[in-house]
């Protein structure tokens, strides 16, 4: 029973040695990094009073601004469209070597 119990926690040493620079348990640091910074964002969210921006009413005045704009200037609205669109998207591209 007694090297059962050896190889077991040999076993168990090689597992936290090969996963001391991971971090602590499942988690490794860049997902403790990026946990903690969507917790930060959710609090500044609530903290600066976000979600008066989300209510009905305000979201309904923004669009039919946002339709009033796109009316008075259709070709400013599609090359703004089309530069945001271009710029958001090209970072997905694969680099090319």
């Amino acid at each position: 029973m007694k090297p059962a119990i050896e190889a077991l926690s040999s076993f168990s040493i090689i597992i936290l040695q090969r996963n001391s620079n991971r971090g602590i348990g499942i988690f490794s640091i860049k997902r403790l990094t990026f946990i903690f910074l969507i917790l930060i964002l959710i609090g500044a969210f609530f903290y600066f009073e976000g979600p008066q921006y989300l209510e009905l009413e305000r979201l309904k005045t923004h669009q039919e601004y946002l339709h009033q704009t796109i009316a008075g200037a259709p070709v400013v609205s599609v090359a703004v469209f089309f530069v945001v669109y271009v710029l958001v998207t090209t970072p997905s591209l694969p680099v090319l070597r």
